[in-house]
């Protein structure tokens, strides 16, 4: 039985502002008309919201951020009505009839918005080139700030928008133009109604745009083109070129059509919070990854944008085209997009070594997860903050790797088989992780619910013992348990899809239990312990058999990288010798896979800022030049047309290697006469060496260097560029000039973007730390109004060069109360303050065996004759640079 007070929120709707959600009211249809004009701090616009009503309601709430309304109307059964405006709480208006309301009404709204400044959210500026641009990210929850709306991914609903802009600019949504009409100086242009979607995938761009037609693609033949600032169209080849290929691929996966009628790609000069964003039609990127002058492109940065496309493209089906009911399920959206980017280029473009990617993408998530402030896939959403704390690498990158160790599981025909299946049930609608976990458990005729929940459910990854036993029947013993960076144990349990391989073939097991034996086809000689590193869990074989399986031939390049990403991550809990890779580094470094050599730099560079002492620097820095002045040699500064791009990458490692930690003087006097030529001519250097060599000589360089490189900087008008000449001036080092850094840093002609470096590099090295966190935190109130929005959150990170107790305290004394005030705060400061005990606790474990070998290895130096250096006519045993590329 009801009681009367139990009735009459549903007789009524609430007085209040709701929650996290409205409910009891759904939006079936939207119109907005927009007057925007670039340069100008607001927009004005009406809206048409029409909007079915459960319930009588005395007050329509909706979701409204910096909306002032001008004039409200209902109208209903025929009737229009005068609405009062109610103030709610920061995110919502009510919106008030002389009578309650119910069932079928139309909203009739006049109002006024804000663009936005520094922060890309809601409708924001840009300026480029001195011309003004007006763009848009709703993502997740700034819809409210451009449209009074239900905003809420439940609701998908057609959308027709109007533009009215100045005349001569162009003006662009999600959805084809149908009409344009000029006159007194302005152009308004109609767009066409829209397919169902919700509010955070609405978008729309004004500006002075270049149009690169890119052609069609796909099976609708449907019209590409790349928007770029005024000019600049001849900067986009590789952008329009690669677009339609990506568009295709991703239509054979899914085995239907691109969902929508057209598809524009935007560029925005500098993007804050976010590189790209999948809108329906529309879909945005940062600029330097669409555009790059001939002379300063690279490889890398076209397969960035090339893995950024099939990204977001990868969104129009996962997220556009069947969304999450809530955010709790963005992993629906994310996780998915990133797994398909890289199935869809390494199907597109098999020569790029794609797998080496997933794998690091893969360590990266694992590392994350070893942390006792990590989060679950599925994140109950409690508070406001969680909506957009789940925009995070654990989203991204272990949802990725969690669909990767299902589809090895289950099959990759299997595995698309549920995501087909999907796809047709939900269609234009919304779904949950329990609808997607159906599809796939119908498509494998098994229950894949279970074993997959134990990894979207709770926050961390196993690691799985193993060993393996050949008296009588072969068999394999596996335990599980959770892997903490701390080294403590966890009562978690998993049920883990096991992989492992050997001279046999690939056996899987389904560990379900904390320990579990069984049985193997054959005593193998070599066992890897995870076939292909599909598989999301840490291995752990002991230190002689993790020692023979680096010096094995049985691994692949991914494989290899994916073992040494486990001994790092154990080597660090405690579970391995804290030298065990540093052991291997001399036959690491011989290796001919690039990706490899890559990996020992990694090892090496790694111990340098904590674990080497200042007394113990020289042999420290002759070591790196023993393993790897010889790669560099073979390698050189030239780039060989057609190398692979993982030699390209070693290349720049290694020379950055040697120039910072190995303290070499011939590439330190090359990068400085590169630099100089550079900064002269802007030639003279392979654009994939530029940064390397400006970082270098900033490293050693004077107050002259950083003079030219600050003006050059400050009169740069190329981002790409700028970039690099402000990522050089935070590598400065010497401590009578770091204070101009910081100055530097304050400079509000450049973006915080562009500032960011430095601000964060003297605050990593520990020699330059302490004038760096004065700068913070006498300069805070200036930072903080300087960084907007959810980035606001990553001030925090500015603590984390810590490596104390005493820096985790600072840390929390000074961002206690601070951090309550950023979005995603709070967490941002439990996440750096154990990152920051963390490193205190490894440096204590791993200190004294690091000081023992570089002992050891000062020994056998002095005890090693000086070698003179070989003729020119000397024969090189060394294997020639070719040797190096996978490729080859």
């Amino acid at each position: 039985m009801l009681t009367a007070l139990a009735l009459l929120p549903a007789l009524a709707g609430p007085l209040d502002p709701p929650g996290l959600r409205i409910d009891r009211i759904t939006p079936t249809a939207y119109e907005a008309a927009l007057r925007v004009d670039p340069g100008e701090p607001r927009f004005s616009g009406t809206a048409k919201i029409s909007l079915t009503l459960e319930g009588k309601h005395k007050v329509i709430w909706l979701n409204a951020l910096d909306i002032e309304v001008s004039e409200a109307t209902m109208t209903a059964g025929g009737k229009t009505v005068p609405l009062t405006v109610v103030e709610g709480d920061a995110h919502h208006l009510g919106f008030r009839p002389k009578k309650p309301a119910k069932g079928d009404v139309v909203l009739d709204l006049t109002y006024t918005g804000g663009i936005r400044d520094e922060a890309t959210e809601g409708a924001f500026a840009q300026e480029e080139g001195g011309r003004h641009y007006v763009l848009t990210q709703f993502e997740a929850t700034d819809a409210r700030r451009v449209f009074p709306s239900v905003d809420d991914p439940r609701h998908k609903l057609p959308w027709t928008l109007t533009l009215d802009v100045p005349e001569g600019l162009g003006a662009y949504a999600n959805t084809p133009a149908v009409d344009e009409q000029v006159a007194e100086g302005r152009k308004v242009v109609h767009f066409a109604t829209s397919k169902p979607m919700p509010s955070y995938l609405v978008a729309f761009a004004v500006g002075p745009f270049d149009e690169v037609d890119a052609g069609t693609a796909g099976r609708e033949d449907v019209p590409v083109r790349i928007l770029v600032p005024e000019g600049r169209a001849e900067h986009a080849a590789w952008a329009a070129e690669a677009t339609g290929p990506v568009l295709e691929t991703l239509e054979d996966y899914f085995d239907r059509p691109y969902p929508y009628e057209k598809l524009d790609v935007i560029t925005i000069p500098q993007a804050v919070q976010f590189g790209a964003m999948e809108n329906p039609g529309l879909i945005t990127f940062t600029q330097s990854l669409v555009i790059a002058r001939p002379e300063d492109d690279t490889e890398g940065r076209r397969r960035s944008f090339a893995q950024v496309q099939a990204h977001e493209l990868g969104h129009q089906w996962f997220g556009n085209l069947v969304t999450p009911e809530w955010w709790d399920d963005i992993w629906l959206n994310e996780s998915f997009a990133s797994w398909i980017e890289h199935r869809a280029t390494d199907t597109r473009w098999p020569e790029w070594n794609v797998g080496a990617g997933r794998v690091s993408s893969r360590n990266g998530a694992l590392n994350l997860d070893a942390r006792e402030s990590s989060r679950q896939i599925r994140e109950p959403i409690v508070e406001f903050d969680d909506i957009d704390a789940a925009f995070d690498g654990i989203t991204y990158s272990k949802g990725q790797a969690v669909l990767e160790m299902a589809e090895a599981w289950l099959g990759t025909e299997v595995f698309r088989s549920g995501v087909k299946l999907y796809m047709e049930r939900h269609a234009w609608g919304n779904a949950t992780a329990d609808d997607f976990l159906d599809a796939l458990s119908t498509a494998a005729n098994q229950d894949v619910s279970t074993t997959l929940r134990t990894f979207l459910d709770q926050p961390g990854a196993p690691v799985v013992s193993m060993a393996v036993s050949c008296e009588g029947s072969p068999d394999l013993s596996l335990s599980q348990q959770r892997l903490l960076s701390s080294g403590e144990a966890d009562a978690s349990l998993w049920q883990v899809p096991v992989c492992v391989r050997h001279e046999g073939g690939r056996e899987c097991f389904l560990l379900t239990d904390r320990e579990q034996t069984f049985p193997l086809s054959a005593c193998p000689e070599t066992l890897v312990p995870n076939d292909a590193y599909t598989g999301y869990y840490r291995s752990d074989l002991g230190a002689d058999a993790t020692r023979a399986l680096l010096d094995s031939e049985a691994l692949s390049s991914e494989e290899r990288l994916g073992l040494i990403g486990d001994t790092a991550a154990l080597i660090e809990t405690g579970r391995l010798p804290p030298t065990l890779l540093l052991d291997q580094v001399a036959s690491l470094a011989k290796s001919d896979d690039p990706l490899v050599v890559s990996s020992a730099v990694s090892v090496v560079a790694g111990i340098s800022t904590r674990l080497v002492s200042d007394a113990q620097r020289p042999t420290y820095a002759a070591f790196v030049r023993e393993h790897f002045a010889p790669v560099a040699a073979e390698l050189g500064w030239e780039p060989v047309e057609g190398e692979a791009e993982e030699v390209v990458d070693l290349r720049r490692n290694v020379l950055g290697l040697l120039g910072s930690e190995g303290e070499d003087p011939e590439v330190i006097a090359e990068a400085q006469r590169r630099a100089t030529q550079w900064l002269e001519t802007r030639d003279g250097t392979d654009a994939t060496l530029v940064g390397t060599a400006l970082g270098l000589a900033a490293e050693n360089g004077d107050k002259a260097l950083f003079d030219t490189l600050s003006q050059q900087a400050l009169a740069e008008e190329d981002r790409k560029r700028r970039g690099m000449l402000l990522d050089a001036i935070g590598a400065f080092e010497d401590p009578a000039i770091v204070p101009d850094v910081l100055i530097l840093a304050g400079d509000e002609s450049l973006g915080i973007r562009e500032r960011a470096p430095l601000l964060f590099s003297p605050l990593m090295r520990p020699s330059t730390q302490a004038m760096g966190w004065s700068y913070v935190t006498e300069n805070i109130d200036a930072i903080e109004k300087s960084v907007p929005g959810l980035a606001r959150a990553y001030i925090v990170y500015l603590a984390g060069g810590f490596c104390s107790e005493d820096g985790a305290r600072t840390t929390e004394d000074f961002f206690a109360e601070r951090a309550k005030k950023y979005l995603t705060g709070k967490r941002a400061l439990a996440t750096v303050t154990e990152q920051i005990r963390l490193c205190e606790g490894n440096v204590a474990r791993q200190a004294p065996a690091v000081e023992a070998f570089l002992t050891a290895e000062a020994e056998r130096q002095a005890a090693v004759p000086a070698e003179a250096p070989p003729s020119e006519d000397a024969p090189s045993d060394a294997a020639p640079a070719e040797a190096l590329d996978p490729v080859e």
